[in-house]
């Protein structure tokens, strides 16, 4: 995949991809669902999990939500985009689904989402183990909306010309996000380390980029609501998750 394209994917709005899920164009429709899958598989598998279903089930589950609930029946199609948050409107939505799959015999289903992927969600269920289904699900679903929003901003860096740039906030920032402090390596080694005069353009590199990331972070929200008071209370919610400042965003 080329440059160009990578950005125009990343540059999408998720209202955008979900009317494109649905769309006439057959290699849009295919993009737009792996990317679908590949979002917000975490979340809706974390919720399904938590709710005592073990790994295969869990995973069985997942597929034919997406399979049958979001490509099926239009799941998307049917939202009022005034109204609802998509983040809440899942949720109700993998609730009905659970339900309904329970009263049915098991059978082969569809794979959108790859074995590997499902193994992976499954180690990251590790952490989340204790929680509530609503609550497991929030947290993969913010980890999602940071990973969206840090693939935006890596994007913007690069067509700028200025990549550099992010992998210095990389090393300094995303790494050890939600840490403490103390846990950081030394600015003064890792701005030798990284080719830089001091220390004090680790700072200035990093309140830049951050600043970028922090506006990717307000646009995959926006998209994800209908109103801007919801936007507000959706930064909040992120805010408490991640100890990223609401006031930042």
């Amino acid at each position: 995949m080329n440059q160009q394209n990578t950005h125009a994917e990343f540059s999408a709005t998720r209202w955008t991809l979900v009317d494109a899920v649905t769309g006439d164009d057959e290699a849009l429709r295919q993009s737009a669902r792996r990317q679908l899958a590949e979002q917000y598989f975490p979340p809706v598998y974390a919720y399904i999990r938590s709710r005592g279903n073990p790994p295969d089930r869990a995973g069985e589950l997942t597929q034919t939500f997406f399979t049958e609930v979001i490509y099926g029946r239009d799941l998307f199609g049917r939202i009022d985009r005034r109204q609802a948050r998509l983040r809440s409107y899942l949720k109700a939505a993998i609730n009905n689904h659970v339900v309904d799959q329970s009263r049915k015999e098991r059978r082969r289903v569809s794979s959108v989402i790859s074995a590997s992927a499902l193994a992976e969600e499954e180690s990251n269920f590790r952490d989340l183990k204790g929680l509530s289904a609503e609550e497991a699900f929030d947290i993969r679903w913010t980890v999602a909306v940071l990973q969206e929003a840090l693939k935006r901003c890596r994007a913007r860096f690069i067509d700028a010309g200025q990549e550099e740039q992010f992998l210095v906030f990389e090393r300094w920032f995303c790494r050890y996000l939600g840490t403490d402090a103390s846990v950081r390596p030394d600015a003064v080694d890792l701005a030798k380390e990284l080719g830089l005069s001091n220390a004090d353009q680790i700072y200035s590199i990093t309140r830049r980029v951050r600043q970028r990331l922090q506006e990717a972070v307000r646009e995959v929200l926006r998209d994800q609501v209908g109103e801007e008071d919801q936007l507000q209370e959706e930064l909040l919610h992120f805010a408490r998750l991640t100890n990223i400042s609401h006031n930042a965003l």
